[in-house]
């Protein structure tokens, strides 16, 4: 069975994660993608001893299943070919500063120009237009902006920065939606459209509670910790037993809180004045956390959530990378891991996509290793593990065909 973007190609000139994380997706759907870098500059999440730059997880993770060319794009024959392939191309994406790909001759209207089907997705940090188009930006700084530190961390915290760079992934599945978007409108138009798909924007989109608050009831929501933002239902995460082990509970109704009662094995507190309702639990939060500590803390996370779980009441354990990987039942048995061996960093397991089409099965499970795919490595003569190039534009072509 043919895939969604099965023929469609991809030029792929991101880097880092965001980019990389949509065109990773566009391949898993079939897209023939195409990533670009250069020996003297390649991906900077590329990290290795000697020659071997495919030995960082955070490079192999997002640059699943596709193609990899490198070319120099600071000489002229190296833009000339990438101007090449991008003219022969159906998408073109490219997450650097703005003006950098107008500078190279790489810009939308140029290419436009010799290509007017070209799906052409900037992803810029802020946007290509407004006061920040200039700003440098990374995770922290974006969602700092973006109002998440606000919101984040306990009542007496200071503003607490999020561990992991939430605006990446969203860019990255944004975009994907965005340019399937734009296929589907050419295939009606048969015009391409340059799209633009600002991380800062897609990040203030998670604000989206605390913003509706401000506009209907000019309410702060401040720094909540563990709470439930719209102040009605008991949650929390509690200390189990073990050496830094947790569990996530939470009572969405009264049903719940009965059964959760019962597990616990005090069934007198179903009616107890104090938590008789949903309000009263909320209002007595702290009296009931310390009702569940006290039965999680004798009890393994895996058990916690079982228990819980055979009774209908959410829970699940606070998960490490080692026990997604080794141990969760949900992710084994749906095969969400899968090990592939590397030509040159040797078998490892790497992640699935969260969606299964039928015919897919192991798209994804290849990471490009630098020029290995496109012999067109624009280096110098001197430069470590490649000859100087002898392409030409027809190879490109011949290249971007997936000949």
């Amino acid at each position: 069975m043919a895939l969604p973007l099965d023929g469609i190609r991809v030029l792929d000139f991101t880097h880092v994660y965001a980019g990389p994380h949509a065109t990773r997706h566009l391949a898993a759907l079939g897209a023939d993608v195409v990533k670009v870098e250069s020996r003297a500059r390649p991906d900077s999440t590329r990290s290795g001893d000697g020659d071997d730059l495919s030995a960082g997880s955070y490079y192999n993770e997002p640059n699943q299943g596709k193609r990899d060319a490198t070319i120099n794009l600071g000489t002229d024959r190296g833009r000339e070919i990438a101007f090449d392939l991008a003219a022969e191309t159906d998408v073109l994406v490219e997450n650097f500063s703005p003006s950098v790909m107008e500078r190279l001759g790489l810009g939308y209207e140029a290419v436009r120009e010799e290509n007017e089907e070209i799906v052409y997705v900037s992803m810029p940090g802020f946007a290509n237009s407004g006061p920040a188009k200039s700003y440098r930006s990374w995770g922290v700084n974006l969602q700092s902006m973006a109002g998440f530190d606000t919101i984040s961390g306990h009542p007496d915290d200071p503003p607490v920065p999020a561990a992991f760079s939430w605006p990446d992934p969203t860019a990255g599945i944004a975009a994907t939606y965005a340019i399937c978007l734009a296929l589907l409108s050419r295939t009606g138009t048969g015009e391409g459209i340059y799209v633009e798909v600002p991380q800062y924007e897609l990040t203030v989109t998670f604000m989206h509670k605390a913003l509706m608050a401000e506009t209907m009831d000019a309410e702060d929501p401040g720094r909540i910790g563990n709470r439930d933002e719209d102040g009605r239902y008991v949650q929390g995460v509690y200390e189990c037993a073990g050496d830094d082990r947790w569990a996530a509970v939470a009572i969405e109704n009264d049903a719940q809180w009965a059964r959760l009662c019962e597990v616990m094995g005090v069934p007198e507190l179903i009616d107890d004045d104090g938590f008789e309702s949903q309000y009263r639990r909320f209002e007595n939060h702290d009296a009931v956390d310390e009702i569940i500590t006290a039965w999680t803390r004798e009890r393994s996370p895996e058990e916690v959530r079982s228990r819980l779980q055979d009774h209908d009441v959410p829970a699940g354990i606070v998960a490490n990378e080692r026990d997604l990987m080794e141990y969760d039942p949900q992710l084994r048995a749906r095969e969400y891991f899968a090990e592939h061996d590397h030509p040159t960093v040797g078998k490892h397991r790497l992640q699935g996509v969260p969606f299964e089409m039928e015919g897919e099965e192991g798209r994804w499970l290849t990471v490009a290793v630098p020029g290995q795919d496109l012999q067109i490595a624009l280096v110098t003569p001197d430069a470590p593990h490649y000859d100087d190039a002898t392409a030409t534009p027809e190879m490109a072509r011949r290249f971007a065909a997936g000949a």
